[in-house]
């Protein structure tokens, strides 16, 4: 249990480093792919000073080239979506259970779209549309998986992707 909690925060870590990407560079119109720079001094990030949490504490949470402080967002956005797949990992997934599987993977992408979308609107003061596209497609995956797995209930109203989708448009019409 233990090492499998360890496992989903060292994800979870991963996880957010990337998300500081896409925060970062989604305002700019820049792309996700390449490797990251300073947004001071611009020169490239070497590797080592890309490990998540730990590179911002052995800089002392600064540039290792220009000395300047690098934002706090970048370890406590890894932090929370290290802490929060732990805590997904420790309520729903048992490795026991394949089935628990399935929902622990979606509940990780929520929880890391969600600390995208509070990342990015805590930052900008606007929420990008992209970003919930991807929480509704997301969603509609996992329960389009959900209902073609489920082969208690048949195709019709009672599954789970018919349901999400009508309680997806009755929110949407709010």
């Amino acid at each position: 249990m233990i090492m499998s909690l360890f496992f989903f925060f060292v994800l979870g870590l991963i996880i957010g480093s990337f998300l500081n990407v896409v925060v970062c560079r989604l305002k700019e119109n820049e792309t996700i792919l390449g490797r990251s720079v300073c947004r001071s001094c611009r020169r490239q990030i070497r590797w080592y000073d890309n490990i998540p949490l730990i590179s911002f504490l052995v800089l002392g949470g600064k540039c290792r080239d220009c000395k300047t402080p690098i934002s706090w967002q970048y370890p406590l956005l890894e932090a929370l979506t290290g802490l929060g797949f732990a805590l997904v990992g420790s309520i729903f997934f048992d490795s026991t259970r394949p089935e628990t599987w399935l929902y622990a993977g979606w509940l990780f992408g929520v929880v890391a779209l969600f600390l995208a979308l509070a990342t990015y609107d805590l930052q900008y003061m606007e929420i990008p549309v992209i970003l919930l596209v991807l929480c509704a497609l997301w969603t509609v995956l996992f329960l389009g998986i959900v209902s073609y797995q489920s082969s208690i209930l048949p195709w019709g109203w009672h599954t789970p992707l018919v349901q999400g989708l009508y309680g997806g448009g009755i929110v949407a019409l709010f």
